[in-house]
């Protein structure tokens, strides 16, 4: 792969980036053991330059900035380990697509080229790295073609991932659900259920919405039955004296006779 071969990834990659991640806050939700974790992922304009294994002379930020308008120059990049660049470009725009592409998460333990980095996240192509902030949030620092199973142990299922704008305060975006396993029959500990939209969380725990509906209809029928008999008696003596001052209160029934020209009570 030449030059311009990378330069037309990293073109293409940038805009994906730009569309997908950067300005953006990723929650991933993952079930290891039988618990839920999340882990809070921030992407910024300088990060891309990680992605794509290039060395050059303009910053990060500038790198990305002339990505992005195509502006960007095989002259302003060097590749100096093709063999790993390639590697790279196999999997970049599957990468940028992390939203709705990744399906595991682990600590990372790549034991291959040498990455300080604490946590991996990706699939069976891709791992992308990451390292822990002092906030206790993620940033990206690299990206491999390679099996996250082997790159990151132990590896736990993502069951999904939501995406919201940095300047927003709740997840207000699903990007992926897991098919395999079932959301909604999961506890979802305070910390994460605090962080999500009400939408949000109502479509991740639709049985829960479902029991809740259930039990207010029961309740609301409890409290129907209860008015309707609220004047019910309570004995069988109460019941016959109810019973006897209903008909001595009933008003006479009149039949007109067919050969009589006054009216008899019956």
């Amino acid at each position: 792969m030449d030059k311009n071969q990378i330069l037309v990834h990293i073109l293409k990659s940038a805009k994906l980036y730009k569309q997908e991640l950067l300005g953006k806050d990723i929650l991933v939700i993952a079930k290891r053991e039988n618990k839920l974790e999340s882990y809070t992922i921030q992407f910024k304009d300088y990060h891309y330059k990680h992605f794509t294994g290039v060395d050059s002379k303009l910053t990060a930020s500038t790198f990305f900035s002339k990505a992005l308008t195509n502006r960007l120059h095989v002259d302003e990049f060097i590749a100096k380990d093709s063999f790993l660049i390639e590697k790279k470009m196999k999997v970049l725009e599957n990468a940028m697509k992390f939203p709705y592409s990744a399906k595991m998460i682990g600590d990372f333990n790549y034991s291959g080229i040498k990455i300080e980095a604490d946590m991996g996240a990706g699939n069976l192509q891709y791992v992308m790295a990451f390292r822990n902030n002092k906030d206790s949030s993620f940033y990206p620092v690299s990206l491999l073609e390679e099996d996250i199973r082997k790159s990151a142990q132990p590896s736990s299922p993502i069951v999904a991932i939501l995406r919201k704008k940095k300047e927003d305060v709740l997840y207000d975006e699903i990007t992926y659900i897991s098919k395999k396993i079932s959301v909604s029959k999961l506890h979802f500990p305070k910390e994460i259920k605090e962080k999500l939209s009400e939408e949000v969380y109502n479509t991740l725990k639709p049985q829960q919405m479902e029991q809740l509906s259930a039990q207010k209809e029961v309740h609301q029928k409890k409290e129907s039955y209860d008015q309707t008999h609220s004047n019910r008696p309570s004995s069988i003596a109460e019941r016959i004296a109810q019973k006897q001052k209903i008909i001595q209160q009933r008003a006479p029934v009149k039949h007109t006779h067919p050969h009589r020209n006054t009216d008899q009570e019956l």
